[in-house]
């Protein structure tokens, strides 16, 4: 390998030499932006790696407090069922509807019976005072003579 010599250099003048100048420039320049390009999308990836980490650390915290709320929830739920016991517990009993309707129907039925009970009462005792005047002997005060004398007249 030592042996290997550039004949294109030799054979090159000044023209040549300027383009391949020109081209290494050329490509220098080009691989120089490819540097920038290439260090701008290593900070654009940082800047993106560093979204994603704030995310995750967001979702998380998210996470966490999603959890909490539920847990305050569930307790909020079960005091807000205690507070309706403890509230039904102390309030005046209330009638249930079948209670009331049979209440009803044994008071119209002891209503019932006791006009019954006081028409058979009232009926009898008409029926009593019917036959014991019925009974009874009337007598009744003779005319006075005064009212035939005076249709006689009439």
């Amino acid at each position: 390998m030592e042996d290997y010599i550039d004949w294109s250099a030799r054979e090159c003048d000044a023209n040549c030499a300027a383009e391949v100048i020109q081209a290494s420039l050329d490509l220098s320049q080009t691989a120089q932006e490819t540097s920038n390009y290439a260090s701008e999308a290593t900070l654009a990836l940082e800047a993106t790696h560093n979204l994603i980490e704030q995310i995750q650390r967001n979702t998380r915290n998210t996470e966490g407090q999603v959890i909490q709320l539920r847990i305050d929830m569930d307790e909020l739920i079960h005091e807000i069922s205690l507070l309706r016991t403890s509230i039904d517990d102390s309030m005046v009993p209330t009638i249930d509807d079948s209670i009331l309707l049979m209440t009803i129907s044994i008071l119209s039925a002891a209503t019932i019976c006791l006009v019954s009970c006081l028409g058979v009462i009232c009926y009898t005792s008409y029926i009593e005072t019917k036959s014991k005047n019925r009974n009874k002997v009337h007598v009744q005060p003779k005319k006075k003579k005064k009212n035939t004398i005076l249709r006689i007249i009439k």
